[in-house]
């Protein structure tokens, strides 16, 4: 599920290789970050201020990744 940005141009995209930042207006994806491991359901958030994101990841052992949108 799209999560979109404060902004109402601009979307977090989660699917299997990643999370991507996707402009709704010109259609162009930037990666953010390289996901692997399996996900379900909503597993992407962002803070009400857009400078959060958050993502659930299952894998065998886990880490927590900060990350700041620019």
């Amino acid at each position: 599920m799209p999560v979109w940005l404060a902004d109402s141009r601009r979307l977090l995209v989660r699917d299997r290789n990643g999370i991507f930042q996707v402009d709704a207006v010109t259609g162009r994806a930037k990666e953010l970050v390289e996901v692997s491991g399996y996900y379900t359901g909503f597993s992407l958030g962002i803070t009400r201020d857009d400078r959060w994101i958050t993502y659930t990841e299952t894998a065998t052992d886990g880490d927590i990744w900060l990350m700041t949108l620019e």
